[in-house]
């Protein structure tokens, strides 16, 4: 049995969708003859919530060693210590500062620039998780030693764990391949760092990308653009894809049920966070329908929403028409939820593979995406399980929410045709086989 060092900061029985890649490569990878050995943190109950059931996905023989997260905070605590108490930000618009006003904030500046040691060790370069990334070394240089790895994985975020692999590298000579779940310096809508911080975190990335012996990620244009990001545009055999995917026993026990309307409603379904604005189409549409079309239909929200967002919702003529429930639910619960529903809804405010489009490939019902043009909206066509409609295309959007309506079975028929050949490629099992092959090829090469 091959034996690769497998670090995953989100691992279960953390939640959320960051936690499914790691997890799912670990369930599959003895089956192809790799063992790995895990590294994640211990800290769980954040943001990301708690799912048990993912720990069904940790074959029984796997050791996984969950590690703490420092989290100092040295400023805070030297804040107290002296009864300090930082003053409240000036209000909302206003616009000429007083004396006083100046003097504070030449006051936090001067502060901010003697504790500024203090500062970067509260909040550290790269991202908060830096420490825990650093604290993992040795056990991790122990664990290379002891029980003879042959390859190095780290998947990110958090992209301090590409200095983890790096260190590890330099150190051991072991082969490293760093997996990009999101992209990091190029996130042109998420990254939101400007000057010294943007020009650190961009040599560090290149840094990473030039050092790791393969980098894989889960987008066509994500590898382009780290192969870009490495000054390698055309480097094709390191920069690798390896999509997200569904994994078959997640469907097992859970019935394909026959479609009924709630109430004699239709019902569209989301589970996950939603970005902010992206409901604010489907919202804009539904206000263009005859509400007595609109009220056949009926929408189910499971996950964060933008608060700005909820307060659209709740003060729309058809806010009435949405159910929210801001609580996670269990992967399994999802699943049930969703085949449950007539319609998936999948809004991508910009390009990108949500993890749940793969899912919904095995769900057996059609999907409505409101999704930019680019290799998002492709996919769902390729694979055809649904139509993609662009966000700013209101009227379009209420003609479908019309079909839906009156002609459910018309929709179903024009939209949902599957192509099960295409689809079988996004297998979890089949992924991971793809993903041994890259570890088979760096452990013989050394590189």
């Amino acid at each position: 049995m091959h034996k690769v060092l497998f670090i995953a900061y989100f691992f279960p029985p953390i939640g959320g969708s960051g936690v499914q890649r790691p997890a799912k490569f670990v369930k599959y990878l003895p089956l192809f003859g790799w063992q790995p050995y895990v590294i994640a943190t211990d800290h769980v109950g954040g943001s990301e919530g708690v799912d048990e059931s993912l720990l069904a996905d940790v074959p029984p023989g796997v050791q996984v060693w969950r590690i703490s997260t420092p989290h100092p905070q040295p400023v805070t605590k030297l804040q107290r210590w002296v009864g300090y108490h930082p003053p409240s930000p000036a209000p909302p618009g206003t616009a000429i500062q007083s004396v006083s006003g100046r003097r504070r904030n030449l006051f936090r500046r001067v502060r901010r620039a003697i504790l500024s040691p203090l500062y970067l060790i509260q909040e550290p370069p790269v991202d908060r998780m830096l420490w825990w990334s650093l604290r993992i070394v040795p056990l991790a240089y122990q664990i290379i030693r002891r029980a003879g790895i042959e390859v190095i994985f780290t998947t990110s975020p958090p992209w301090s764990l590409l200095l983890t692999g790096l260190v590890l590298k330099k150190v051991t000579g072991c082969p490293w391949v760093a997996d990009f779940r999101d992209p990091w310096t190029t996130d042109q809508m998420r990254y939101p760092h400007r000057g010294w911080r943007r020009r650190l975190d961009s040599r560090l990335e290149r840094l990473c990308l030039n050092v790791a012996d393969r980098v894989v990620t889960v987008m066509p244009t994500w590898r382009d653009d780290l192969r870009r990001q490495a000054g390698t545009p055309t480097d094709c055999e390191r920069f690798l894809l390896i999509t997200n995917g569904f994994d078959h026993d997640d469907f097992v026990g859970i019935p394909s049920r026959t479609i009924d309307r709630l109430d004699g409603k239709v019902v569209l379904f989301h589970a996950g966070s939603l970005y902010r604005g992206a409901l604010m189409p489907l919202l804009q549409a539904f206000e263009h329908l005859e509400p007595a079309i609109a009220d056949r239909l009926r929408v189910q929200l499971i996950g964060y929403l933008h608060p700005d967002d909820e307060a659209q919702l709740s003060c729309s003529s058809v806010g009435r028409l949405f159910a929210y429930q801001p609580d996670r639910i269990g992967h399994p619960e999802a699943i049930s939820r969703m085949r449950e529903a007539h319609v998936l809804l999948l809004p991508m405010p910009f390009d990108y593979y949500p993890g749940k489009v793969f899912e919904y490939m095995q769900v057996g019902r059609p999907v409505l995406a409101i999704a930019q043009p680019g290799a998002g909206a492709d996919l769902v066509r390729e694979v055809g399980i649904g139509c993609v409609v662009p966000p700013n295309d209101v009227d379009r959007l209420a003609h479908l929410l019309c079909q839906i309506a009156l002609d459910y079975e018309g929709f179903v028929h024009q939209h949902y045709q599957p192509n099960w050949q295409m689809i079988s490629q996004f297998d979890r099992r089949v992924l991971t086989g793809r993903l041994t092959e890259v570890f088979e090829e760096v452990a013989r090469s050394g590189r």
